[in-house]
């Protein structure tokens, strides 16, 4: 900044000050509050055109050699980076510049590269203008070795709207000295907000992220916006990622996508757990898959023991031996007794974590005991983890300082791998081919197809064809008589669904209908009282229309571009249905948030009818259909709808 720019600065600063003291005299406001303007106004005045942080440096992205450290500014600079390694008997550290960038921006991304495990760094970096020099605080980072010391870590989740309280509990938790942070989703209240980022999140907890790197998973709060992707240097594609630290696998999933078992999701899901050889399995999402409060009316309604956009990881969790899982969602605390197949199992079971108590405000727990619970509290809370060696320890302490529950695991045996099953059409019109893969040299497979003798092979794998609807069997035995978890895979053979006799291209059409529904009414006995013409399907052309309790019909024609079978994909909040041809495809009915359900249908190349019912009773109003091959990107099935046209 220039002396000139000073002087006037200086001036302004004194020119206001002198009007808000003379207002002090004058005025019957306190002086305490008009003290506070004045203070403002300086700071104002002092901060104008220079350059500051918005977002105070944080690491990202570590591993075994190098760790990356994040910083947003308010004007564009050049990121520089300085890093010295400790010594004893000095008096400075001796920094050397590791890293400078070429391009200005304002969001920056340094690299500190070449660490040796053990070895105790210091870094700092600073953002360059031009006019000045912005420098971030002098920080340290060892990487870890986890191999030869334990993981020590902090689980939080639903902190959105409590900047105060995600506060303290950053201060809990950097005291703790933590390896590093997992979040199970909810940082922010809302998504799109820059400041609940940067003020709410990021600011509170400055003091933690110089120190030890976070590893978040993505909430509904979040919205899957832009801003989680900026600010978190990821593994692709972010949304879903893995980290392994020791003999540990943690993975992290994201619920508010599609996880059904079609989806691209999924198999990615099981594709790493099925390849895994760490001791420990550690997987985190935001929803639960069990919990006992939270899904339903806590004195007239059935409990929904699961979110159900994720009942289906249960079985998944449990084939792989996944040992726990961190979810937030409920903002309280629950723990599941260990659960293997809808029993409590000592040994084979999941353990199950509801962690959403990191400062939204609480939810009460269940009324009365579920057959799972192990333990519940309605508290404010994170929760520490160690592990090392065969123990896995978790600490769930309140915003006290006060821990209320503890659990430990111990791994004494050593499992055998799960063979995999594999298969590119698990629906399929004609036959399928299906691959059965060894998972260990030295073990067996052992398999079967539906109620067959067992059949055993020490191959590789193993290749054959089916043409029919079956259930395939298989675990891997090794020469001591071990046996591993078993893996199941029912493939279907679907009936093809001929095409529609070619009509006049004709539009969608929608009806409106106005009535206090609890679940879809029988549209053919009710009376719309409006009709439209639109160009797809979408609650949009549904205008005008009441705030709450309708329902809409929509009726048109698609394009099928091949013969083969589809996925089609169902949202809705509140319930939907959708039909093929006439065919109920989908049930999504009754009264629901978001959830999501497919199915799989053989369709034959050329025009087909379909028809989406459709019912709102409260809140949001979301109507969403994708189409697509099993496993792959979800496409929009309005593409196919303007096919028609």
């Amino acid at each position: 900044m220039t002396s000139s720019s000073n002087s006037r600065n200086s001036t302004l600063a004194n020119t206001q000050v002198q009007r808000l003291s003379s207002l002090i005299k004058k005025s019957s406001m306190t002086r305490k509050v008009l003290s506070s303007f004045i203070l403002s106004s300086l700071i104002v005045c002092r901060l104008s055109g220079q350059n500051n942080f918005i977002i105070e440096p944080y690491i990202q992205n570590t591993t075994d050699s190098s760790f990356h450290v994040l910083y947003e500014t308010s004007e564009q600079s050049k990121a520089i980076a300085f890093l010295a390694i400790a010594e004893n008997n000095v008096l400075r550290a001796d920094f050397k510049q590791v890293q400078q960038s070429v391009i200005s921006g304002m969001l920056h991304n340094v690299e500190f590269g070449n660490l040796k495990k053990g070895e105790q760094y210091i870094y700092r970096v600073a953002a360059v203008t031009g006019k000045d020099t912005l420098w971030g605080p002098v920080s340290r980072y060892t990487v870890p070795d986890f191999y030869h010391q334990p993981i020590v870590c902090a689980i939080i989740g639903d902190t959105q709207k409590s900047p105060v309280m995600w506060g303290h509990f950053a201060g809990m938790i950097a005291r703790e000295r933590p390896s590093f942070v997992l979040h199970v989703g909810d940082m922010v209240q809302y998504g799109p907000r820059k400041s609940d980022w940067t003020d709410e999140f990021f600011r509170p907890a400055k003091n933690l992220f110089r120190f030890c790197p976070l590893y978040p998973v993505l909430g509904n709060h979040e919205m899957n916006i832009e801003y989680f992707y900026q600010y978190f240097d990821l593994p692709e594609p972010k949304w879903f990622y893995t980290q392994k630290k020791g003999n540990a696998l943690f993975v992290f999933v994201n619920t508010n996508m599609d996880i059904l078992k079609g989806s691209k999701q999924y198999r990615m899901l099981e594709q790493v757990l099925a390849s895994s050889r760490e001791k420990w399995k550690i997987v985190l999402h935001h929803h639960p898959v069990y919990a006992s409060t939270g899904y339903h009316h806590p004195f007239i309604q059935r409990v929904i023991s699961s979110d159900p956009n994720t009942i289906q990881l249960r079985s998944l969790y449990e084939t792989y031996g996944v040992d726990v899982i961190f979810n937030a969602h409920n903002h309280n605390y629950e723990r599941s007794m260990p659960i293997y197949r809808d029993i409590i199992d000592e040994t084979n079971g999941v353990t199950y974590i509801t962690t959403g108590g990191g400062g939204g405000a609480l939810d009460e727990t269940s009324l009365t005991r579920t057959w799972y619970m192990a333990e519940t509290k309605s508290r404010h809370h994170y929760i520490k983890m160690t592990i090392w060696g065969n123990t896995l320890t978790t600490h769930a302490i309140d915003s006290a300082g006060i821990e209320f529950d503890r659990w430990v695991k111990i791994k004494d045996r050593v499992e055998l791998p799960v063979p995999t099953i594999d298969c590119k059409e698990f629906y399929f019109l004609d036959q399928t081919n299906i691959v059965i893969r060894n998972p260990m040299t030295g073990c067996e497979l052992v398999w079967k197809i539906d109620d067959d003798e067992y059949q055993t092979s020490s191959d590789k794998e193993i290749r054959f064809k089916v043409s029919q609807t079956a259930i395939i069997t298989a675990f891997a035995k090794n020469a001591s008589g071990s046996v591993s978890r078993s893996v199941s895979q029912k493939v279907v053979q679907l009936p093809l669904m001929t095409a529609q006799h070619k009509k006049e291209k004709t539009k969608v059409k929608a009806e409106y209908y106005e009535g206090f529904y609890t679940v879809l009414p029988d549209f053919d006995k009710e009376k719309p009282l409006q009709s439209f013409t639109c160009d797809s399907l979408t609650l949009d052309v549904i205008k005008p229309r009441r705030e709450d309790h309708w329902a809409a019909r929509f009726q048109g024609r698609f394009t099928v571009p091949e013969t083969k079978v589809y996925r089609f994909l169902l949202q809705s909040y509140d319930g939907s249905r959708l039909l093929i041809d006439g065919k109920e495809i989908i049930d999504n009915d009754e009264m629901h948030y978001e959830i999501f359900r497919d199915n799989y249908v053989a369709l034959e190349k050329g025009e087909h009818t379909f028809e989406v019912q459709y019912f709102d009773f409260t809140r949001r109003e979301t109507l969403n259909l994708w189409m697509n091959e099993p496993f792959g990107d979800l496409i929009d099935f309005n593409e196919f709808v303007k096919k028609n046209f």
